[in-house]
């Protein structure tokens, strides 16, 4: 495997959810999660904070969180502009 590799750890689970958190953990298992909240994500420039990307993600304001993320950034490089 590749990548870096987290634990997790659930706390005060409600136990009348099993079923759901059991979907979700397969769920992660099988697709893994894309992690938005970190610096190294998407670069840190003025323009887009990648906290702006993370609370957009948190609050599920997807075309917010979108349009952040394919918003054009200063002097980028042409080919990054393109494939974002």
């Amino acid at each position: 495997m590749c990548g870096n590799h987290f634990s997790i750890a659930l706390r005060n689970v409600n136990s009348d959810r099993k079923a759901e958190i059991s979907h979700c953990l397969e769920m992660l298992d099988m697709k893994g999660f894309i992690n938005y909240f970190g610096l190294q994500r998407f670069g840190t420039v003025p323009s887009v904070k990648t906290s702006d990307i993370g609370l957009a993600l948190i609050k599920s304001e997807w075309l917010t969180a979108i349009e952040l993320i394919l918003k054009p950034r200063p002097n980028e490089d042409q080919t990054l502009a393109r494939a974002r």
